[in-house]
């Protein structure tokens, strides 16, 4: 059994897209859909929670957005041997995702697998998360055109690499209580790379899986502010690994941008 866990707010026509995407096109089976409300109080949202209650569970998660926070709690309520941690702005787009993902979470030695993320304008978002790029950590090969081939291809392969993004992230159930789940410290951002590199730490291995692909919402043009405490704490817990660099991505590429280009 999959947990999937959706935390939510207000955003009806994406949760309701996302869910619908899930249940019509998902060929894996089974699984539990758990939506974690964080305080709507829109009345198409409450319609909403009331109808799709009647098939999944819709938990309260009232109080200041902490994504850590809610998805601790949506994982302590959680029936699964797994957990799907999943935003509210994604949308399935091959039938067989969750089959591809469970795949590489069920073998041994692996601890948490992502998927290749799409803007709606076909071009990347997340293809694996990559130590250093931008700072603390980036998404690997944001922007590039899906279609093109691009450094070795290895937007479309099956590989290993430091963390993955938790807008799409598999994790068995019994190590994430090993590691003790998301930080709350890390309310914001950062928490998806901090979970991935707990669980790095005790010997497993993080796999991102490109034939796993959904489409993900959030503004191709968005540039939006850090937020500078996550980014502190996390430097304070992760600098060194940080300044020593990505073990899974060449020393002579920028880490400047996240297209895996050369740093000229």
């Amino acid at each position: 059994l999959v947990s999937i866990l959706i935390p939510t707010r207000d955003r009806v026509s994406l949760l309701s897209q996302c869910i619908t995407s899930i249940v019509q096109r998902t060929t894996y089976a089974p699984y539990e859909i758990i939506i974690l409300d964080n305080g709507s109080v829109s009345s198409d949202a409450k319609t909403y929670f009331s109808r799709i209650g009647k098939k999944w569970r819709v938990l309260s998660c009232p109080g200041p957005f902490n994504f850590s926070a809610i998805n601790n709690y949506g994982a302590s309520e959680a029936k699964g041997e797994y957990l799907l941690f999943l935003n509210d702005d994604t949308e399935v787009m091959t039938p067989d995702w969750l089959t591809i993902m469970m795949e590489q979470a069920s073998r041994p030695g692996v601890g948490a697998v992502g998927a290749k993320l799409l803007y709606p304008n076909g071009r990347i978002q997340h293809g694996g998360v990559v130590l250093g790029v931008g700072g603390v950590a980036g998404h690997a090969f944001r922007h590039n055109p899906n279609h093109e081939w691009g450094y070795h291809g290895l937007a479309h392969l099956t590989r290993n690499c430091s963390a993955v993004t938790a807008a799409c992230m598999l994790v068995p159930r019994p190590l994430f209580q090993q590691v003790r789940g998301f930080d709350s410290t890390l309310p914001v951002e950062y928490n998806d790379v901090d979970l991935c590199l707990r669980i790095r730490r005790e010997g497993y291995r993080i796999v991102y899986a490109p034939d796993a692909v959904l489409c993900h919402y959030e503004s191709a043009t968005r540039r939006g502010t850090r937020c500078r405490p996550d980014e502190e704490r996390v430097r304070q817990i992760w600098g060194e690994l940080i300044r020593e660099g990505d073990p899974y991505y060449n020393v002579n590429l920028t880490r400047d941008r996240e297209d895996w280009g050369l740093n000229v």
